[in-house]
């Protein structure tokens, strides 16, 4: 197993080693289960997981690191997912699925996966951010309300807070969201953070999640 060295050597430029130490940075804050796995290497290795998803899945950081995503499923995935999540890797598309997932200790659970791709300042696609949910005891039901509750918290936000999150949830980074929109990269921060908290959440991944959620 490769284990990721901290400073994030293994990405060729600062500027790539900055994208993902700020994505990361706001994993490790971040109340919800997630890895970034690393695009530039062969097989696609987890460089960074939180705490709570050592919660999720009983795999230690230094278990997890190293390890292509699919290790959760210990082989157990249908060939038209895998192709999804390969097509949408290849597009630089964020995407949500649903799999059977195991625990260290063998347990299954139903992972509510959902994954945005990271850009390095070149606008290379570099890495990817998922994130997941359990969603053993969840019902058709709840996941409709969750996608309403969702999208009720996104209608509290001004029209800038909201395209500055759902540009967020397809991976840019703040100086191509400010190109994007047309405003400068310091309003789009100020305009972030009251987004943030509008939500009621704590920081920009969970932010992300409630616009994946709510379908964008």
């Amino acid at each position: 197993m490769n284990v990721m060295p901290p400073d994030l050597g293994v990405f060729a430029g600062a500027a790539e080693r900055n994208c993902v130490r700020e994505v990361r940075g706001r994993l490790t804050q971040s109340r919800i289960a997630g890895v970034i796995a690393d695009l530039t290497q062969p097989d696609t290795p987890i460089i960074a997981s939180n705490r709570a998803f050592s919660e999720l899945t009983g795999y230690s950081r230094s278990e997890t690191v190293g390890q292509n995503c699919r290790f959760l499923n210990r082989g157990k995935i249908d060939g038209a997912t895998a192709r999804k999540f390969k097509r949408s890797i290849a597009d630089g598309r964020p995407f949500s699925t649903e799999l059977e997932n195991f625990r260290k200790d063998g347990t299954p659970f139903f992972n509510g996966i959902s994954v945005s791709p990271i850009y390095g300042r070149n606008g290379d696609l570099v890495a990817m951010l998922g994130s997941q949910i359990d969603l053993s005891h969840y019902d058709p039901e709840c996941q409709i309300q969750t996608y309403h509750r969702a999208r009720a918290k996104l209608s509290l936000l001004s029209d800038r807070q909201f395209e500055v999150v759902t540009e967020m949830a397809k991976g840019l980074l703040i100086k191509e969201i400010a190109f994007n929109i047309g405003i400068a990269p310091r309003t789009v921060k100020l305009h972030r953070a009251a987004a943030i908290k509008a939500l009621g959440v704590s920081n920009s991944v969970e932010a992300i999640r409630i616009a994946i959620e709510a379908g964008y």
